[in-house]
């Protein structure tokens, strides 16, 4: 996959509106920078500049005292020159157990402290605030820097490197408990949320469904929303809403099948013991060829498993060059088909398997099981919906190449539109036999528990076609999450702008085709993903808000400061506090002796 470089600098999160959702991205480092500057911002600017305000606003608020000895005298004198919220001293707190300071001067006294104890208590918890404002959460989420924005051309070792990765997520994501993970947390969310029916009907008809019609397994999303699940960032009208719904069957292929034996096939003598099989579930028209799967189980280098697939997309018409083109009991207009087929070959197993797919009762004198079929074959049709979060308009489901634009033209070619398109791309690279094809037996469950250089199998579930069809699906799903992440920084260079002709129902014309793009454009650096331990988010406002109550703190001190200094004509509690200035005690201590207990060297409690 490509590489994931974070954006760093101001973004909005589109989860909150602009104003609470302006973040700014930094690197680690320069996050704790910050931290430890918003720290000392708190511990000694606003802390120690809203101690000095209270302080002052007490002092020209306070009724003046008869007696300078008093315990609430000594608190003010106290506070007075200190230029830093503090604890209690411990002669104070002595003297306020004192008999003759009960009542009204204790209830004073600790009244008066109490603004010191809560900014005190303000400036040790200054390391606690920056956390809230800055985030260092593994599952806070950012942007990726854009450096080439587009689509892939898929081919296929581009197919095999994306499945290889798609189906290593989906098997530890969607098949694990978090406590096992090892991948390390990229997508806005870890996996697509989807419900199973398994008593779905069957998609195909019913003479070729091979178990009961209601016996069909169906996967479906539901509504994915661009923004939540695919990490596409963006307000609330500019997003789409994406369903995928998959319904999977073995097929009976009785009658369908051509056996050809005692005879020569492409100048090689085909013997009754080695027969080649011609499955007929449609012609392999782009190939000349009037079957659909051949194959021959005891060749020796189709030992193991053999998986192979083909598909077809719905609603294509039969004067285009399929590569496969279905029989009628098989072909969907809305929807696009799949079909898997499983050779068992050699594979034995140690247990008797009793799933209809990989069924195995023939006991040997091994005391192994061989299959009781030569092949099996699944068959799925996957189906595509798009809707409107804003009318709350949707299509049909339907195939990829069925109606998608509809909700999406009422205002014309928009944000929203080619958000639309930009799905509907990657809708064409994960249904079913994407997550298979380019694995082969590496695509079944049952192959992984094969040690290797052996074919004993310990055994498989009474449902194994169904757990092997839901980790197809779920391929399909990190297929999809990787695909719409991948849109800033494609693989170098396969790259394109989109192929508007895919759309056969709608016309494009060169300003049409310009509009979009530019939307797509606007798309490049707004694609969310998990930062992990590559940035931090700060709050923007949170940011503002701080700085605000420093600056205004600050102010506050200074303009408080300036009144109160200012010699006063006839205030006598302005020249109270000019007089409680340590300055000015040490002075009256050098005229008056009995003034050194303002100074801390007599006894409070007398």
């Amino acid at each position: 996959m490509s590489t994931q470089e974070i954006k760093i600098g101001l973004w909005v999160d589109r989860d909150h509106s602009s104003v609470l959702g302006t973040t700014l991205t930094l690197s680690v480092f320069h996050a704790n920078i910050l931290t430890s500057f918003l720290s000392f911002l708190i511990t000694t600017i606003i802390a120690d500049s809203l101690f000095v305000a209270v302080v002052v606003c007490l002092y020209l608020t306070r009724p003046l005292s008869s007696s300078r000895l008093d315990l609430v005298d000594q608190v003010y004198v106290s506070m007075r020159n200190s230029r830093s919220p503090l604890l209690p001293p411990l002669e104070f707190l002595k003297a306020l157990f004192e008999p003759r300071n009960k009542r009204r001067p204790r209830t004073l006294a600790t009244l008066v402290f109490i603004p010191s104890v809560i900014l005190f208590i303000l400036k040790i918890g200054g390391f606690i605030i920056p956390p809230l404002i800055i985030s260092s959460s593994q599952d806070a989420i950012g942007l990726l820097k854009s450096a080439r924005c587009g689509f892939t051309v898929s081919d296929a070792a581009t197919e095999l490197l994306e499945t290889i990765a798609s189906r290593s997520y989906a098997t530890e994501r969607y098949a694990t408990s978090e406590s096992d993970f090892s991948l390390e947390r990229i997508f806005p969310v870890d996996t697509l949320p989807f419900e199973i029916d398994r008593n779905a009907t069957c998609p195909f008809d019913e003479k070729l469904c091979l178990l009961d019609n209601k016996s069909a397994i169906a996967f479906d999303t539901g509504l994915l929303d661009s923004h939540i699940h695919l990490g596409i960032n963006a307000p609330v009208d500019e997003r789409v809403q994406y369903r995928w719904r998959s319904t999977c069957m073995p097929l009976n292929v009785t009658g369908k099948v051509r056996v050809l034996s005692n005879t020569t096939y492409r100048d090689i003598y085909i013997s009754s013991d080695e027969p080649i099989l011609e499955v007929d579930l449609g012609p392999r028209v782009a190939f000349g060829l009037n079957y659909t799967f051949f194959y021959k189980r005891n060749l020796l280098d189709t030992q193991g498993y053999d998986v192979r697939t083909v598909s077809s997309i719905g609603g294509l018409g039969d004067d285009y060059p399929l590569q496969w083109r279905p029989r009628k009991e098989l072909s969907r207009s809305d929807g696009d088909t799949t079909l898997v087929f499983i050779g068992t070959n050699s594979i034995l197993y140690d247990e008797p398997v009793e799933d209809p797919v990989f069924q195995a009762t023939n006991r040997l004198e091994s005391g192994e099981y061989a299959s009781d079929f030569v092949f099996r074959i699944i068959g799925c049709v996957d189906q595509h919906q798009y809707c409107n979060p804003v009318n709350k308009s949707c299509t049909a489901l339907n195939s990829t190449l069925g109606d998608t634009y509809t909700p999406f033209t009422y205002s014309g070619i928009s944000a929203q539109f080619a958000t639309r398109w930009r799905l509907n791309e990657y809708t064409r690279n994960h249904y079913m036999d994407e997550g298979v094809r380019s694995l082969g037996k590496n695509a079944l469950i049952a192959n992984s528990i094969v040690p290797e250089h052996t074919y004993s199998s310990p055994g498989l579930q009474k449902d194994q076609w169904q757990r092997e069809t839901q980790r197809w699906f779920e391929t399909g799903l990190a297929k999809f999450q990787y695909k719409a992440m991948q849109f800033p920084n494609v693989p170098a260079p396969k790259t394109y702008e989109p192929e508007f002709a895919m759309d056969n129902k709608l016309a494009y014309n060169a300003s049409m085709l310009k509009e979009i793009n530019g939307y797509l454009v606007s798309q490049c650096g707004q694609q969310r993903v998990r930062l992990g331990s590559r940035g931090q988010n700060i709050s923007v406002l949170g940011l503002f808000i701080l700085s605000g109550v420093a600056f205004l703190s600050l102010a506050s001190k200074i303009l408080l400061c300036w009144w109160a200094d200012r010699k006063p004509p006839s205030d006598e509690k302005k020249e109270r506090w000019q007089q409680d200035h340590i300055w000015q005690l040490r002075e009256a201590a050098r005229h008056v002796p009995e003034s050194t207990r303002f100074l801390g060297q007599g006894n409070y409690a007398q």
